[in-house]
């Protein structure tokens, strides 16, 4: 009952699938910035954070979010390509809400004290 699908086929459907999620992903992880940053883009450095480190982190997370390909290759050369399809959307969501809680701890750890 299966049938094989080709290695190109499966890594275009992830391509596809993934690089639009990572569109949404950055939007996501940009508006947690500039929230916390009370978006004073000129003024970057208010909770000790420079531009090139926001960078850095950028990079990292657009690294990290790379963990979904590797998942999504493996089940979909299994048998369960049909389901997966339709469920994969739940892993981008349990990633980029994992990503989100963490840059929101690093943002929020970065808060200078406040002198009272």
């Amino acid at each position: 009952m299966s049938q094989s699908v080709s290695f190109q086929a499966v890594a275009s459907d992830a391509l596809v699938f993934w690089e639009r999620g990572r569109v949404i992903y950055n939007a996501i992880l940009l508006m947690a910035v500039l929230t916390v940053q009370g978006l004073d883009v000129v003024n970057w450095n208010a909770f000790g954070l420079s531009l090139p480190e926001l960078i850095v982190m950028a990079m990292a997370a657009n690294v990290l979010y790379c963990a979904g390909y590797p998942a999504d290759l493996l089940v979909q050369m299994s048998r369960f390509r049909a389901p997966w399809r339709h469920g994969r959307w739940l892993l981008w969501a349990l990633g980029t809400g994992f990503a989100l809680m963490l840059a929101l701890l690093f943002l929020l750890g970065q808060q200078p004290e406040t002198v009272g």
